[in-house]
């Protein structure tokens, strides 16, 4: 079924959170992060960079599913307090990448705590106005977190088990040369 044989809140959907027909993922082990074994292609744009973001990977299930809802940090947080393991991680991510996922992240973050403010504000003075307005804004701003979270940044899943980490919504040359790096890394440990 083509995009245009879509109904049409399905194409709503995909414009939305800017869904492609094949969603790629890449994985990586650890051994190679520690051996700084990483592509060499930014993990979104597919462009060269050696800029490397760091963050941390959880195993906790459903952790996509859980960032989305409540943000990477409340979702490895809650994750450590379960006691999932959890690993740092090197994503290669071109400069640019990285600054448009965290200024999108850095406006729903000022949106959503404004939206806060109101809500709060509005039930300590019991008006009606303000809360519905700090509602709307919590919303908004986690609308906007949410789709900048699915178009400006990666997936993360940690599998401790096998020692690899799972790296969703990633560039075709990411996921290229990600390919080739696991396939010699598990042809070396032989």
């Amino acid at each position: 079924m083509t995009a245009t044989q879509r109904h049409l809140p399905t194409r709503m959907l995909d414009r939305l959170f800017d869904r492609r027909p094949t969603v790629r993922r890449a994985v990586m082990r650890i051994a190679d992060q520690e051996r700084n074994a990483l592509p060499t292609v930014c993990v979104k744009s597919g462009v060269r960079t050696d800029f490397v973001a760091q963050t941390r990977a959880t195993s906790f299930g459903h952790s996509n599913g859980w960032t989305i809802a409540v943000g990477h940090t409340a979702t490895v947080t809650l994750g450590r307090l379960l006691r999932r393991p959890t690993t740092f991680v090197s994503i290669p991510a071109s400069e640019r990448a990285q600054r448009t996922w965290q200024s999108r992240l850095k406006t729903s973050v000022a949106v959503t705590s404004i939206g806060g403010a109101f809500v709060i504000v509005g039930l300590l003075r019991g008006i009606g106005v303000l809360i519905a307005v700090g509602v709307i804004a919590l919303v908004l701003g986690w609308l906007n977190r949410v789709r900048a979270w699915h178009n400006a940044w990666v997936g993360l899943e940690y599998r401790p088990g096998a020692a690899e980490v799972v790296v969703s919504r990633v560039h075709s040359a990411f996921d290229a040369e990600a390919a080739e790096i696991y396939r010699r890394s598990v042809l070396r440990k032989r």
